[in-house]
């Protein structure tokens, strides 16, 4: 659990061949890309959300498409990968 305030929070949704990040800050901005889901376009997401200085990222356990994104990110930020809830009626 993070200690210090979450000044910007990235939300990744996966997808079989790309993922989208979405980034939101308190200060009410937000800023969007598609990124390639293979090893340069993960290089290329770590290296956005540095630059954007992201405090915490976080994604869907997704089939097994989390893995190299976690790994990637998880020595520069926080990663918090939950599992998806389904309801049934």
């Amino acid at each position: 659990m993070l200690s210090v305030p979450i000044n910007k929070a990235c939300g990744l949704d996966l997808h079989k061949r790309f993922l989208i990040a979405t980034i939101l800050s308190r200060s009410d901005e937000m800023a969007q890309k598609r990124f390639e889901r293979n090893d340069q376009g993960i290089l290329d997401l770590k290296s956005w959300i540095i630059e954007k200085q992201c405090d915490v990222v976080a994604c869907e356990s997704t089939s097994d498409f989390w893995v190299p994104i976690y790994d990637t990110l998880i020595s520069h930020v926080t990663v918090i990968v939950g599992n998806a809830v389904s309801t049934s009626n």
